[in-house]
């Protein structure tokens, strides 16, 4: 049996690991500390050693560490692979000057962690490369979890020990849980998929059925939920309003749009840095045929103004923008072109944001959308209704929206 020793790994990279490793039958041993890994490497002779370095680590420590086993006669001949925060070109020369064969900088793209980790170990992981944008939320007790596109089971595995991460890092007592799959059209062929969805997010011993909400438009969801018996309890709604009136105890906003506002939109905590994030190769935009329509975005507002510094910012980061100063421009392109996300006013004369909205719901190639917009809390809150994948005010700082489009692309 193939044998994986693991260094300094923090607990949601720990737990994802191990998983994996386990789903091919190899044996995987921790080790919390450097300084105690010397030994436990001699005595495992292991077929690959992964070190975690984390943001702030002590130099003398881990040089020290991979010095002793680069003179250890056993030691020396053991592949080990690091991952990381940012390293200059000193630092990555100095770390291969002590066989260290492999560098991942977080976040870590498991496809290609794992593709290479299985040429060393001449293996093949199994790897489900659904694309799929996933990401979670915080606003005091509540948590959002918003997923579109599609569910990978890469990344749902990840979800389980995030989730328990943001939950035990603040001691959160009593967690109220809204998945969003406002995005995502689902069937049968997806049924099990979602039942891992949700069963890691109740594998958390303070989550219970009753505190988790569902905001989806798929009768598929609806019915999964209602006939299962193990997810009495949690409640699929198609309004966003719905779900926080009844989520939300003893709120003191004074109506649904106060309660949005300061619940939903206000939202901005994250995990942390030495977190592992869902990332993967597919994330970054790059596609096999490398057609420049795949990362072309439509941009739609009627202010000249912001259209232009909108475009201008997407484009300093190699990203083709078409814009559009009305609907009347946009609707007949968007059939013509298969646009991939497409950042949206609502507030325009003639055809408003929420028209383009329901247009864009019939089209086959459905783009991600995006809506950036000065509108009322109630006006954005509608639009997530009508399947926006995200809101944000036109303060939010332009860097936010760009690195959400990439995400996306």
């Amino acid at each position: 049996m193939l044998r994986i020793l693991i260094i300094d790994a923090p607990p949601i990279f720990r737990g994802y690991l191990k998983e994996k490793f386990q789903e091919e039958k190899i044996e995987v041993f921790f080790s919390d500390e450097q300084r105690d890994s010397i030994s436990k490497m001699i005595s495992i002779l292991p077929d690959l050693i992964i070190l975690n370095i984390n943001d702030n680590y002590n130099e003398v420590e881990l040089f020290d560490f991979i010095n002793k086993k680069k003179n250890d006669v056993n030691g020396s001949r053991l592949p080990m692979i690091a991952c990381g925060p940012s390293l200059d070109k000193t630092q990555q020369i100095k770390l291969a000057q002590y066989s260290i064969i492999k560098y991942f900088e977080k976040p870590i793209k498991f496809d290609i962690f794992f593709e290479f980790i299985g040429r060393i170990l001449k293996i093949a992981f199994t790897m489900d490369i659904t694309p799929c944008v996933l990401d979670l939320h915080r606003n005091n007790d509540l948590i959002f979890i918003e997923i579109a596109h599609g569910l990978n089971r890469e990344k749902l595995s990840i979800l389980k020990y995030r989730l328990s991460e943001m939950i035990d890092s603040i001691e959160i007592k009593e967690p109220k849980i809204v998945i969003m799959l406002s995005n995502l059209e689902l069937t049968f062929i997806d049924g099990l998929n979602l039942e891992l969805l949700i069963d890691n997010v109740l594998s958390h011993p303070k989550i219970t059925t009753k505190s988790v909400k569902i905001l989806s438009f798929s009768k598929f969801v609806e019915d999964l939920i209602e006939g299962h018996p193990r997810y009495n309890g949690i409640e699929v709604t198609r309004e966003l309003p719905t779900v926080l009136n009844s989520i939300v105890e003893n709120s003191t906003a004074s109506n649904v749009s106060d309660l949005i506002s300061d619940k939903v939109l206000t939202f901005n905590e994250r995990i942390g840095e030495n977190s592992v994030e869902l990332k993967f190769h597919s994330d970054s935009g790059i596609k096999l045929d490398n057609k420049a329509s795949e990362k072309r975005i439509a941009i739609v507002d009627d202010n000249s103004i912001i259209l232009k510094f909108v475009k201008n910012s997407f484009e300093a980061k190699g990203i083709q923008c078409d814009t559009f100063n009305n609907g009347s421009e946009f609707i007949p392109k968007a059939s013509q072109i298969n646009y991939k996300v497409v950042i949206l006013d609502i507030m325009m004369p003639g055809i408003s944001g929420f028209d383009i909205l329901r247009r864009l719901k019939t089209l086959e190639n459905k783009p991600s959308v995006i809506v950036y917009s000065k509108a009322s809390q109630q006006m954005l809150t509608q639009a997530l209704t009508l399947g926006a994948t995200s809101v944000f005010e036109k303060t939010t700082p332009p860097e936010k929206l760009i690195q959400k489009v990439q995400e996306l692309l």
